[in-house]
Parts: C-alpha cells; structure tokens; sequence
C-alpha cells in the first residue's frame, strides 16, 4: 500500500477484490468501490487519460497503455455507427472469479468521463460478462443506463458526440512522461511463464465450447 508503482500479480490482485467482497459482506463491492474512484487514483494510466486532448484520445491512450498497466487482458475501443464500444476483459485462464475487478474497472473507467462531461454523463449501454446478481438494480442506478448480464464482454458503449469534449489538464509535455514511465516500469516487471501463458489459452477456448 506504501508503494503505488509496485507490481502485484494480477491472480492475487482479482482475489484480493473478491475477498474484499466476502469479508465486508457487500456483494456490489467492486461496483460501490469503482463509482468512487477518481482518475488520479489510478496512477500512470490515470494521468495518461487525463493529460490526453481530448476525451476520445483519452481513452484511445488509455487503451494503448493498458497493457503495460495490466497484462493479461484485453482491452480495446471498437467502432458501432454513431458510438463507440469499449470492452474490457482479464484473459488469464488462472482467474475464473472475476466480477469484482470487472465492475470496478468500468466504474473507474466512467469516472474519467465523467471528470470532463460532467457527473450526469451517462453510457448508452453497460454490458458485464458475469450472471445478473441479486442487486442488479443497483449497477443501473450507478450507471444510469441499462445494464445488460451474461454478455461476451464488460463493456462501456459510448455515443461519439460525447467523446468530442477537450481535456481540462491537457499536457503534452506530462502525457509524454507518464507514457514512458509506464513502459519502463513494465519492462521490469515479471513476465507470465509458458504455463500460464497456455492455461489463459485453454481457458479462453473453453468460453468457446469444447
């Protein structure tokens, strides 16, 4: 906790939130935790989304890092007509619980949006990959927009117009060396082994059939 740019593996990170769940005895724990979150929070990535121009090039930069920020996991930004799609999924075939970490991420990833459109901003759509829970009619208050379960991704659709706002931190120069820093810290830290590597195969396969 005393050191933000320590690497913690991504198997004992998703356990964490997941025990965090249990412990506290609040099954919306990651989704109460993610509407929380502030943009600075989230450290290098944080501040790459908010040095960015604008709000789409935010989270296009946000993508781009994100591999250096948490390997095993897929996150992308696909185009929809008039809105964008934002998926997001851990792709580590040792994680099979993952809700926790799921909601918290779109949360936290809202929150960014918001920090420029304002706290009313909504998404069109929500989408999470997990069955609907108990407290379903929560994640739609939270996210003021409907929320859909049992989905092939977590997901965040975004109308395009929306994301055509400027920054208010814009900095070139700053984005420029958290954008490097992310890297070189990446660089250092331990990379999956072949194991994992064909158990995350396995496991993704498996989503598919037999």
């Amino acid at each position: 906790l005393a050191c933000p740019t320590l690497s913690l593996d991504l198997v004992n990170y998703c356990r964490v939130l997941e025990e965090a769940a249990s412990q506290a005895g609040v099954d919306n724990f990651g989704l109460q935790y993610g509407h929380q979150f502030r943009p600075q929070s989230l450290g290098l990535i944080g501040y790459i989304g908010l040095c960015s121009p604008s709000l789409e090039q935010a989270l296009r930069n946000v993508v781009n890092a994100f591999p250096y920020h948490q390997h095993n996991t897929c996150v992308r930004l696909t185009e929809r007509s008039d809105s964008w799609q934002l998926d997001y999924q851990v792709r580590h075939g040792a994680i099979l619980c993952r809700r926790q970490d799921a909601e918290l991420t779109l949360g936290m990833i809202m929150n960014l949006i918001r920090h420029v459109a304002g706290k009313s901003w909504a998404p069109r759509e929500v989408h999470f990959e997990h069955p609907r829970p108990e407290l379903w009619h929560e994640h739609c208050k939270v996210f003021d927009a409907p929320v859909y379960f049992d989905q092939p991704f977590n997901s965040l659709v975004i109308a395009k117009r929306d994301l055509l706002r400027t920054m208010p931190e814009s900095d070139p120069v700053l984005l420029t060396v958290v954008q490097d820093a992310i890297r070189r810290l990446n660089s250092q830290a331990p990379q999956q082994n072949i194991v994992d590597q064909a158990r995350a195969q396995v496991h993704l396969a498996l989503m598919q059939g037999d």
